[in-house]
């Protein structure tokens, strides 16, 4: 409980319109950790601490102040994690309209109890009683996304030979080392492989088409033209890992009614050298067809605005919306005004004003000068003065 108390309060409530628009539209986050058979496969491996956050946010539920009606049932798509400035996430809360902030340290800590770090903060807050203990701890957030990625590919690019198999326990992924991870697969329990940390960190990485690639031994040298008869692919250290700094020209695809088969895999081939050349190029033929590319020079394209915006937050460069702070002292009157339903003497006032309607803002506070505000109330009709001192 040490962490928790040297964590400093850092929340504040939010109107529905500053909650980012991907709150509203992503439906993976609910689907995360939940393994279903012929799933689309997913094609970069995604913020790995932001969904782990999420879904031990979500499992926890309810929280101090929460409702007895809440649980991870009854609001399943109730936080949204993203990374902000610099070494920031952000946390958001839709059902109480609160956003935290959390340092990318915490999360990264196996041991960080991120479910009790958020009650703490709810409690300190808001002031409410904190009755329950939360032990649900981060893990390795990396492995764990990796494993949940790998496994949407099995129908597709690495189909399970052995029937005793589970695929939804197929691949276990461990660190290795400080810098490299082991991926362990039940279908081929004799031969891990090794793969680069920066590799699972990085939010666009495909790891289905890496895995397919060095699993069934797909590669092509680093560079075919210099070294014609360089055809060494039982040497697996020497494989690069494919990220999404530099990418190929888009291909086009050509119908092989007589394409070849891979002795050992039931499902890609690996025979013809273009289907090598192509697992450089990241690309995955299936059993129907092969790629082939346009024209034999490779080019660098621009990354993505996704990955441009992913980098920027990184380095903390990142352009947040530009709203305007308003009137903090205003703003805030005005939302305490608002949250009393009934001042004394209202009843003689419910006709002073015909376009008053129950339910719309009753109060609208301005700034007169820096010293005194001017507070209309809507009801009455009546107009009130404040020092600024007293706010």
């Amino acid at each position: 409980m040490e962490v928790m108390d040297n964590i400093s309060l850092n929340m504040m409530e939010i109107i529905p319109d500053e909650l980012p628009r991907e709150v509203h539209y992503s439906r993976l986050r609910e689907t995360w950790n939940i393994y279903i058979p012929n799933m689309p496969i997913r094609r970069r491996l995604g913020d790995a601490l932001a969904r782990m956050a999420e879904c031990i946010l979500t499992f926890q539920q309810p929280y101090p102040g929460d409702t007895p009606m809440v649980s991870h049932q009854t609001v399943p798509d109730r936080f949204y994690v993203t990374r902000g400035a610099f070494q920031q996430y952000y946390i958001f809360d839709k059902t109480r309209l609160i956003r935290s902030e959390v340092n990318i340290r915490y999360l990264l800590d196996p041991h960080f109890i991120i479910g009790e770090w958020y009650a703490a903060q709810l409690a300190s807050h808001f002031g409410f009683p904190k009755n329950v203990m939360y032990m649900h701890d981060m893990g390795d957030s990396y492995a764990y996304n990796a494993q949940l990625v790998l496994r949407t590919g099995i129908s597709t690019m690495y189909p399970t030979r052995n029937p005793n198999v589970d695929n939804e326990h197929r691949f276990t992924v461990g660190q290795h080392s400080e810098t490299a991870y082991h991926i362990r697969d039940d279908d081929f329990p004799n031969d891990p492989l090794t793969i680069s940390k920066n590799s699972l960190t990085n939010p666009f990485f495909d790891i289905c088409h890496w895995y397919w690639v060095h699993r069934y031994r797909l590669r092509a040298p680093l560079n075919p033209r210099n070294n014609p008869d360089n055809d060494d692919d039982d040497d697996n250290s020497s494989t690069e890992d494919f990220g999404f700094v530099i990418r190929r020209r888009e291909v086009t695809y050509v119908d092989s009614d007589s394409e070849p088969s891979a002795p050992d895999s039931p499902g890609p081939t690996q025979d013809t050298p273009a289907d090598i050349d192509n697992s450089v190029r990241g690309q995955s033929p299936s059993a129907s067809s092969m790629y082939a590319p346009e024209d034999d020079e490779a080019e660098e394209i621009e990354p993505s605005e996704d990955e441009i915006e992913w980098e920027n937050k990184r380095q903390g460069r990142a352009t947040l919306p530009a709203r305007p702070m308003g009137d903090i002292l205003a703003n805030r009157a005005q939302q305490i005004m608002e949250s009393i339903n009934h001042y004394p003497g209202d009843n003689l006032y419910d006709r002073v004003n015909s376009h008053y309607r129950p339910g719309n803002v009753r109060f609208n506070i301005k700034r007169a000068h820096n010293d005194l505000f001017i507070i209309y109330d809507l009801l009455r009709g009546s107009t009130m003065y404040m020092p600024t001192a007293s706010l």
